[in-house]
């Protein structure tokens, strides 16, 4: 799913991405940068380290500031700091060019050498995933798949179309719930509870979507899914200037869980008043996406497409971010799976794109090794979501968010590739 973005030019032709959750800090921060710019263009390196290192203080997650206090620090006769930054950016993106004349001071230190080694080790493609299956409808937008109730078969969730279709893997389809059917905004995300025969379904409103009207409001549906009958629509209980529903998840008690990435709050379903209740927000939030359950239960991981992942006990409502010992970023994530005592997350917030299979420790509160799943795979083109089938992941390699021209108009069928469903095989 996307989020929100504001840009600010950097000091020498990047882009610095902030997200919309410190848009308060925007001034404060546009001028840090113009002075770390203006000391840069007159070398008067130190006021450029602490200008720019004010910067990163207001958004220490961000790689374009990582960077860019890289430069300072190597101008600053601070070559292990300028080497740690790098790393850490390098790991969100490898478009960050490491032969620039301000690295010169360090072409021969061997850590310098390991990351410029680890660039170009990023850049390669790892492709451990193999089709499943496509859809040929392009305009389609899929963001979403759940597994269906019989075998080989998927619930897909459109964006552009509004609508909900029922897939096998040969690739025959039909219409499950039709466009715009109850109000549907862009369908975010579907999530199917063969314990109640309940299909559930997030909309959002988003100007993605065909015949966008901003006076239709985000809500969560439930439909019978043998009938296709609507059982029930819930909103949100608390006032805010719109919603963006992204991630559904269900326990094994049948509770409802959802996430909406404009106000950072986790909603619950009240069966009983038919709303959507607020269960949980946390100032620690700038923009959350997937979410799911630990398999006991106990707890639900948050992924923050800006931060990285957190885990709340569910008993006691403690948020903890979770530390990370492996040589792998944890920004950028949209879907997030839980895999037994691992996480699948899918990253379409860094360059390359990846999909990766993070390993707990026992308590599960510490990331403590990284394995690639695809890694800058030919077919991707922001890869979203996906849903575990036995010990198979299914994934959206190619979820068309690009596919629309600057007024949000989808682009024509022929210039659009059809949407493809990779696979992979998981092991714990």
């Amino acid at each position: 799913m996307r989020y929100q973005k504001l840009l600010l030019n950097t000091l020498i032709g990047t882009f610095v991405i902030i997200s919309s959750q410190i848009f308060a800090q925007q001034l404060t921060l546009q001028e840090y940068f113009s002075k770390a710019k203006e000391a840069y263009q007159q070398k008067n390196y130190p006021a450029f380290y602490d200008h720019i290192s004010k910067a990163l203080e207001l958004h220490p997650y961000h790689q374009g500031i990582m960077y860019q206090k890289a430069l300072a620090a190597a101008h600053n006769q601070k070559p292990d700091e300028a080497v740690a930054l790098l790393q850490s950016a390098i790991l969100i993106s490898t478009t960050f060019d490491l032969t620039v004349d301000d690295f010169k001071l360090l072409q021969n230190r061997d850590d310098f050498k390991s990351v410029i080694a680890l660039k170009e080790q990023l850049m390669q493609p790892i492709t451990n995933s193999v089709e499943a299956f496509t859809i040929p409808d392009p305009q389609l937008h899929a963001e979403n798949i759940a597994p269906g109730f019989t075998s080989g078969t998927f619930f897909v969730s459109s964006i552009h179309k509004r609508k909900i279709v029922y897939m096998d893997e040969r690739g025959n389809s039909t219409d499950f719930i039709s466009s715009k059917q109850n109000g549907f905004g862009a369908v975010m995300c579907v999530k199917a509870d063969a314990k109640t025969n309940s299909l559930w379904v997030a909309s959002t409103v988003t100007p993605e979507m065909m015949e966008y009207d901003s006076t239709l409001t985000s809500a969560i549906y439930q439909f019978d899914a043998r009938t296709k009958k609507l059982i029930a629509r819930y909103e949100a209980d608390i006032e805010a200037k719109g919603f963006f529903f992204g991630d559904i998840v269900l326990n094994n008690a049948g509770e409802v869980f959802i996430s909406d990435s404009q106000n950072n709050v986790i909603f619950k379903i009240n069966t009983q008043t038919k709303k959507l209740e607020s269960y949980f927000t946390s100032n620690e939030f700038w923009n959350i996406q997937g979410i799911s359950f630990s398999v006991d239960e106990k707890y639900l991981y948050i992924a923050d497409y800006i931060k990285g992942i957190f885990r709340l006990t569910l008993s006691t409502k403690e948020l903890i971010q979770l530390p990370v010992d492996a040589v792998a970023s944890v920004k950028g994530v949209d879907g997030l799976i839980v895999y037994q005592n691992t996480l699948i997350a899918i990253q379409n917030g860094v360059q390359p794109m990846r999909v990766m299979q993070l390993h707990l420790n026992k308590p599960g509160d510490r990331i403590i090794s990284a394995r690639t799943i695809d890694h800058n795979h030919p077919d991707f083109n922001e890869p979203t979501n996906g849903c575990l089938v036995n010990n198979t992941l299914y994934y959206v390699a190619n979820s068309q968010w690009g596919a629309y021209d600057a007024q949000k108009k989808i682009k024509p069928v022929s210039e659009l590739k059809p949407i493809i469903i990779l696979k992979s095989p998981l092991k714990p």
